[in-house]
């Protein structure tokens, strides 16, 4: 089990830092939490919930993120299901969910209070479906795509096949799935992009992908871009079709043996595509070449272990474990660290902390002769693999021994760590009690370095650093502050995540404007913009209508906070909002309503 301390001053630290402000019930609060989950690039997320469910009634909603169950992190969907089924029923307990970008904690109380979920009448049809929803309403409002440009029909079927589905109108929906066939061939140029898109429709049906599909698909890509190579294996390979797959993976495993530096920037999609059709020979068969880089070689071995972890593939994890600690081969301190992250978000601290203990004995080793002038590098990779394993004390004592006259950029590189040691940052600084004080000492040192020491900071380590300062709930930081250092725009969006994670919406919204204006246009306004709608107060919502962007973005305001009114049960105040809508946004409001009409058929937790 994970190394957590948990206390009630704790749990309610957490509830009062994030601001929580969601009390949501419903009419039958189940036993049963009443939610599916699907797997996302970092942590899983709600992709099915029933409304009159125990999560529902908590405050969960559909496609929030599970950061944290009890103060533990969550990265898989296996951690989700099983912390779940060990709680105690009867009991409360907190999930820390992300919901556009901002965290929510949600306590599960099975003893809360039920809420009646009341019908309104309206004259205007949208919203008299929208607040007193049927199957028979919902089903008047799925238009079949009929747009004039193909690719723009096409992109449209997915999602009204997926709506029919769910109302149970599986007529109409194999209809449209077989237009959405016949058009898919007549766009041979956009086959790479479409092509998802027809398999997740077919597969709503239980239909597999087609060995013709697969060839449709290569013989109309480019095959330059070897990583869109990799995705299409590993997309035909997920849904069933291991031997469409190999249209586009055989190729390229023909080309990593003959010619190993081709593939030398696509370790991670090889990895993932090798992982998805179960060619674990050709793992290991990379693993033992001498060709390849360590790095290389981890990155590969890596990602295969994360797609099995993530698709709930035990049995074939445990054969790329079994490569990773069975194959002879040559390892550096940066692969033990690379192992020490990736075992934490695994839960598997004695592996992690087996990959320090590697890490301390070749320290140890360089102690004596020539080899002492080495010594200092291992402990600044020791240091960072503390960090990474939340052991604070210990990387203070080697920063303290090796670098006490210049230490800024391992207190960074160990603030970076820690921080990104737990899936949120800003939990992270709650979490633990000695990171703020690092985090403010190192903040002070670097605002005071030499001309010098700055020059000496890699741009990498200044922008890690500033992602997890901006997560910090006790310190503002400005534009003024970061303009010295000519941050990226990436950078710069990512410190913008960080704020908007712990609800620094205004701040957030600046560095925003900021990015739009001096470094290219932003697609960062649509996420904040929705995340006021979901989280922020009356008085920063006032503030927002006044932004010069409002009345570009305000409908994605609109369509989250009108979901935040209805399920808070304002419902009053939800209809005022409703009818501020354009007819677009009230039609696919009308369709959020589904899981009202229909049985959650994928709840089975």
């Amino acid at each position: 089990m994970p190394d957590v301390k948990t206390t009630f001053i704790d749990m309610f630290r957490i509830i009062f830092m994030l601001y929580l402000t969601l009390n949501v019930s419903s009419v039958y609060a189940k036993d049963t939490l009443g939610i599916a989950l699907g797997q996302g690039y970092s942590a899983p997320y709600i992709s099915a919930i029933d409304p009159f469910g125990l999560a529902a009634t908590s405050g969960l909603m559909l496609n929030d993120q599970i950061i944290e169950i009890g103060h533990v992190s969550i990265s898989f969907k296996s951690q989700a299901k099983a912390f779940l089924n060990l709680k105690s029923p009867g009991k409360p307990y907190i999930i820390v969910i992300k919901r556009n970008g901002t965290l929510h904690a949600i306590t599960i109380d099975p003893h809360r209070a039920p809420k009646i979920w009341s019908r309104l009448q309206s004259t205007d049809p949208f919203a008299a479906c929208y607040f007193s929803p049927s199957v028979q309403c919902i089903k008047s409002f799925v238009e079949k795509p009929m747009h004039k440009d193909p690719q723009t029909r096409f992109r449209n079927y997915y999602s009204v096949i997926n709506d029919l589905v769910k109302l149970e109108q599986m007529a109409d929906a194999q209809a449209l799935l077989s237009e959405m066939q016949i058009l898919f061939y007549q766009l041979p140029q956009d086959a790479n992009m479409n092509i998802a898109a027809l398999i997740e429709a077919m597969a709503l049906f239980g239909q597999q992908p087609t060995e013709k599909m697969a060839v449709f698909v290569y013989q109309n890509m480019s095959k330059t871009f070897l990583f869109s190579l990799f995705s299409q294996a590993e997309l035909f390979a997920k849904y069933g079709n291991l031997k469409a797959a190999g249209v586009f993976l055989d190729p390229l495993i023909s080309l990593a043996k003959n010619d190993p530096d081709h593939l030398k920037d696509d370790a991670a999609a090889f990895g993932r595509a090798l992982a998805a059709t179960n060619n674990h020979q050709i793992i290991e068969f990379h693993v033992q070449n001498k060709h390849h880089k360590s790095e290389w070689k981890n990155k590969l071995l890596q990602e295969a272990l994360l797609y099995h972890l993530k698709n709930e593939q035990q049995e074939s994890a445990d054969k790329v474990w079994k490569i990773i600690f069975g194959t002879p081969r040559s390892w550096t301190d940066e692969d033990y660290l690379s192992y020490v992250r990736l075992f934490r978000k695994m839960h598997n601290l004695d592996a992690a902390q087996h990959m320090i203990n590697k890490m301390q004995t070749h320290y140890q080793s360089l102690s004596e002769g020539d080899k002492s002038i080495f010594q200092s590098l291992a402990a600044g990779r020791l240091i960072r693999a503390y960090g990474a394993n939340g052991n604070i004390h210990q990387a203070k004592l080697l920063i303290n021994q090796y670098f006490a006259t210049n230490p800024l950029n391992h207190m960074m590189a160990l603030v970076v760590e820690v921080a990104n040691s737990k899936n949120s940052r800003g939990i992270a600084l709650q979490h633990f009690k000695d990171l703020s004080v690092l985090l403010e000492d190192t903040h002070k040192r670097l605002k005071t370095a030499s001309n010098s020491q700055r020059r000496q900071l890699k741009a990498s380590e200044l922008e890690a650093f500033y992602q997890v300062q901006a997560a910090y709930l006790n310190t503002n930081l400005t534009l003024q502050e970061v303009s010295g250092y000519k941050l990226s725009k990436f950078a710069h969006e990512k410190i913008i995540d960080s704020l908007l994670e712990v609800r620094k919406h205004e701040q957030a919204l600046i560095w925003t404007d900021y990015v739009n204006s001096e470094l290219g246009k932003s697609y960062k306004y649509g996420t904040i913009f929705a995340s006021f709608g979901s989280s922020s107060t009356s008085k920063q919502i006032e503030n927002l209508k006044r932004h010069p962007k409002f009345p570009e973005y305000n409908q994605r305001f609109y369509r989250h906070h009108l979901k935040r009114l209805y399920w808070n049960g304002y419902l009053d105040d939800a209809q005022k909002l409703f009818n501020k809508l354009s007819e677009n946004e009230k039609r696919n409001a009308v369709l959020s309503q589904i899981p009202y009409v229909v049985n959650c058929n994928k709840c089975n937790l």
